[in-house]
């Protein structure tokens, strides 16, 4: 049976317009929280929030941020992970009620002092998300 074990909180201060929980990624021992409109330095530039078991309590970890943060980037808009490489998705454009075309998935990989940047992979500027796909998260 199922049974209510913990409720996480965002690590950073609550505002109107949060969206620490929008997206998430478990593995085993690790849940990475996805916060695409969390503000650094006065912009929104999101951030993925880390959470590790430890002695069967989830304790944060690590807030990840872009390495060249911009404003309304979309950082974490999605992730996922699968055993030491944790991917974060980055919007192109925050827009009212979501995001437009994904412009870069960011990747991280698991090192002794934590989760470093290890690569970006950006979108060709001459491909764009098909038109449906963009007015669906428009309309959402």
């Amino acid at each position: 049976t199922w049974r209510y074990a913990q409720r996480l909180v965002s690590p950073t201060l609550h505002r109107e317009g949060d969206t620490f929980g929008s997206q998430f990624a478990l593995s085993d021992s690790l849940i990475a929280v996805g916060d695409y409109a969390a503000e650094r330095d006065g912009k929104i530039v999101g951030a993925v929030h880390l959470y590790a078991l430890d002695d069967g309590v989830w304790q944060h970890t690590q807030t990840l941020h872009m390495v060249s943060p911009r404003h309304l980037a979309g950082f974490g808009a999605w992730v996922d992970i699968d055993g030491d490489t944790l991917v974060v998705g980055e919007a192109n454009e925050l827009m009212v009620g979501g995001w437009a075309d994904n412009r870069a998935v960011h990747v991280f990989e698991r090192k002794q002092d934590g989760w470093q940047p290890a690569d970006i992979i950006v979108r060709p500027a001459n491909v764009a998300a098909a038109p449906e796909q963009r007015d669906k998260a428009q309309r959402e």
